[in-house]
């Protein structure tokens, strides 16, 4: 099975898991977490398919936390 790093430890993943799909295994939501992914920070497009995850991706997964 693919292999990824997520937030530093190593989780197997689907041969055809999109990044989507990922987050929401994870009971994450997209919009209410920032997603850097191989690096780069997703920007997420409406109407644009999830891209797909690769076994040696690394995924850094950081919650939006709103406060004063």
């Amino acid at each position: 099975m693919p292999q990824i790093l997520f937030n530093g430890k190593p989780v197997e993943i689907g041969v055809h898991t999109t990044l989507s799909d990922f987050l929401q295994a994870q009971g994450l939501d997209h919009a209410q977490v920032i997603v850097e992914w191989n690096g780069e920070i997703v920007e997420w497009n409406a109407g644009e398919a999830s891209p797909m995850l690769h076994s040696d991706d690394r995924l850094n997964v950081f919650r939006i936390v709103a406060g004063g």
